[in-house]
């Protein structure tokens, strides 16, 4: 009776991390002689930990990357890019000055890859994203422009870009 009422009051609070690690909590805590700050600590650090996933989660569906590339499974050795540059880039100071990055070159060149990789780092230092191909912005500001959004639309992306 106890447990459901506390499990109850857990989900009216949205402690979601909490209540799934409850049981388990208690269990190993209560084996181990642990104290009441001790439980409530490791519960704390539970909805922590469930909180983070779940808003990388939800930045990660935002960013809308067609698939998840790594900068370590890129080879710089068969592409012409200058492997300084992309890990300067890959840190993420550039979003302190609000600069554009602008990848060019020919098709297979690793420019989808290298934009996903960096930003892919972004979202763990907890930054929005947004992957855009040019097709897909060129297609959609056209869009915009004939419903007379272009505005707006363009001032959102410029700051996604930044």
């Amino acid at each position: 009776m106890l447990r459901e009422s506390i499990l109850n009051r857990l989900k009216d609070l949205r402690l979601e991390g909490m209540r799934s690690a409850y049981d388990e909590t208690l269990a190993v805590g209560h084996k181990r002689g642990d104290t009441a700050e001790k439980l409530l600590l490791t519960l704390l650090e539970a909805e922590v930990t469930e909180r983070s996933a779940r808003s990388m989660r939800y930045r990660l569906t935002q960013a809308r990357f067609p698939i998840q590339k790594e900068l370590e499974h890129f080879d710089f050795t068969a592409a012409q890019v200058e492997e300084g540059r992309i890990r300067r880039l890959y840190d993420g100071d550039f979003t302190q000055s609000h600069t554009n990055v602008i990848f060019v070159g020919g098709s297979g060149t690793g420019k989808t890859h290298l934009s996903i990789a960096i930003g892919m780092e972004l979202l763990r230092q907890k930054k929005k994203v947004r992957f855009c191909g040019a097709v897909d912005l060129v297609n959609l500001l056209e869009q915009e422009k004939l419903s007379g959004k272009e505005d707006e639309q363009q001032s959102s992306y410029a700051a996604s870009t930044a």
